[in-house]
């Protein structure tokens, strides 16, 4: 009920009236208004229990002389309103509730939450033993039976409450989405000091009505959230695609953003309440849940702390998830410095690996060829083969002489790949050991760890007439007038020795069965050699084992 429609003020009474001076008034107005609206206003102020209405709704407490100036400003100037003064809680939040819906398009967005607040603020202060007491007080002047019942008192207050919020609403109704939730989210602020203690019970109420009304945006814009995560997520593991994964997460924080625009008011009120705005929580731990699995599966330390960065400004009001979410931080920088520190070291020691692989000399006298090794792969005349393709190397050592004299050494060293090959020969062994030690510390290692993989799976390697698995090792038995015998040995039953220029491998007690495999002329005799001897000195049963061994 507003003011300007109350039975009082249809009729220009005053709570103190009685039955005759109603009826004088009455008459007066029927001349003039509309006969059906005061007979029916006369019908309420007349009727002890239902003039209860009547009462609350109008200005108890006031005299007559404040009334009409109060109803009169409310008339002509319901913007002055808020600066009455003098006024007690439930005249004055009658007077706010008309005044506002009144006025709404005409004040600033900041002076609309001021009247939002002072009308709650008002509400707070209507006590329901003193309201009763007030208007038992004007009904006893006008002779009028006094109100024995409280409890009619209280449900006619909580039908005022209702009324405050629909008045409320019903201006705010005439402001845009985004105002409204602006206008809502300050009020919320300002009587809450940004959620650190409870609202009065109207902003609450408020609050409750704008989610209910912003219910399906939120819903809509929380399925964007979870499509984008999604696909975030299935972004992560893809190469080359660090500048979609960026566009995604500003695409990400755009819509939480918007997002979070309109749940701002309800995450603030909850706040205050004690409790936490449960689709915050939701889409928070959402993006939590993204940002954890970015950091820990795919390395993605640094949009991680773009998502974490995200809902510390986003959910700053829901307190469950600031408490993690500073836990959260500290981890993700703890982690991007040591990643730091690591990539510094890595950087460190490749630049150190560089050097330390790299050689180069020119060979001859007259018409000098470079021989050069580096992280690039090996060149030597026209060849050039990346590191990462070789598949086969050889190398060795040829001792000359003539009549039993040494006239020197020969040495060649073999690498191959898939589309070509290259055949070193050197002759000063310096050259030819610094190169070597090079060639095994870069592709020797490397070939040497996936023979051993493959033995993992169940492959064979085939070294002359020797097949090599993970378990041991095939050798024939020479018989001279029959075909050669296969015999399985175990890695336990074998002889590993070498000779000249030959690795060679024989069963124990047992020297027909065996095999000679020469370095310069098998392909990768030097890895099976390093494998096999890797293993003598472990405790490992299979070859594949010493991918796990431990000094």
């Amino acid at each position: 009920m507003e003011l300007l429609n109350n039975p009082f003020a249809t009729l220009g009474a005053t709570t103190r009236d009685d039955k005759r001076r109603i009826m004088d008034l009455a008459e007066g107005k029927s001349l003039v208004s509309d006969e059906a609206r005061v007979r029916d206003a006369v019908a309420v102020l007349t009727n002890p229990r239902r003039r209860i209405a009547a009462e609350i709704g109008w200005l108890p407490g006031l005299g007559p002389k404040r009334i009409s100036e109060a109803i009169s400003t409310l008339d002509s100037e319901p913007a002055q309103v808020s600066h009455l003064g003098g006024l007690p809680g439930l005249a004055r939040a009658n007077l706010l509730a008309d005044g506002l819906e009144r006025v709404v398009e005409q004040l600033p967005r900041h002076e609309i939450a001021l009247r939002m607040v002072a009308l709650a603020n008002a509400h707070e202060e209507i006590d329901t033993e003193q309201t009763t007491m007030v208007l038992n007080e004007e009904r006893s002047v006008a002779g009028f039976p006094a109100i024995s019942d409280m409890q009619s008192v209280e449900s006619e207050l909580q039908n005022r409450r209702q009324f405050y919020k629909q008045a409320t609403l019903q201006a705010l109704e005439k402001l845009t989405p985004s105002s409204i939730i602006e206008v809502v989210t300050s009020a919320v602020d300002k009587s809450t000091g940004n959620g650190s203690h409870q609202a009065p019970i109207l902003i609450d109420d408020l609050v409750d009505a704008v989610e209910v009304r912003a219910q399906p945006l939120l819903i809509e814009e929380a399925k964007n959230v979870s499509k984008i995560v999604h696909v975030l997520r299935n972004s992560a593991g893809q190469k080359e695609v660090r500048d979609k994964l960026n566009r995604l997460v500003t695409e990400l924080e755009n819509v939480v953003r918007n997002w979070d625009r309109f749940a701002q008011p309800m995450q603030v009120s909850a706040r205050s309440r004690g409790t936490s705005h449960n689709m915050s929580l939701e889409v928070a731990m959402e993006i939590r849940s993204l940002a954890i699995e970015l950091t820990n599966e795919h390395g993605l330390v640094d949009i991680s702390k773009r998502l974490t960065a995200l809902q510390q400004e986003v959910f700053a009001e829901v307190d469950r998830v600031v408490e993690q979410l500073e836990e959260d931080a500290s981890t993700l920088d703890r982690i991007a410095e040591q990643r730091t520190q690591f990539l510094a070291e890595m950087e460190a020691r490749a630049d150190s690996w560089k050097k330390e692989i790299t050689y180069e000399v020119d060979i001859g006298l007259i018409f000098k060829n470079r021989l050069r090794i580096s992280p690039e792969g090996v060149q030597w005349k026209d060849s050039n083969i990346p590191l990462q393709e070789i598949k086969r190397v050889r190398w060795g050592g040829t001792r000359h002489s003539v009549n039993g004299v040494p006239t020197g050494t020969t040495y060649k060293v073999f690498v191959g790949s898939e589309r070509g090959s290259a055949t070193i020969e050197l002759q000063k062994e310096h050259i030819y050991s610094e190169f070597v030690d090079r060639l095994w510390k870069t592709a020797g290692v490397r070939l040497l760890t996936e023979m051993l993989e493959g033995l993992h799976t169940g492959k064979r390697y085939r070294f002359g007439s020797a097949v090599v698995t993970d378990h041991g090792i095939e050798l024939e038995r020479r018989k001279l007038f029959m075909g050669n015998e296969r015999v399985p040995c175990k890695w336990a039953d074998l002889v590993i020795g070498s000779g000249p220029g030959t690795l060679r491998i024989t069963k124990i007690d047992e020297k027909k069965v065996g095999v000679e495999l020469p370095y310069q002329e098998m392909d990768n005799v030097h890895i099976l050699e390093a494998a096999l001897f890797a293993l003598r000195k472990s405790n490992c049963a299979k070859l594949s084992d010493l991918l796990h061994a431990t000094d």
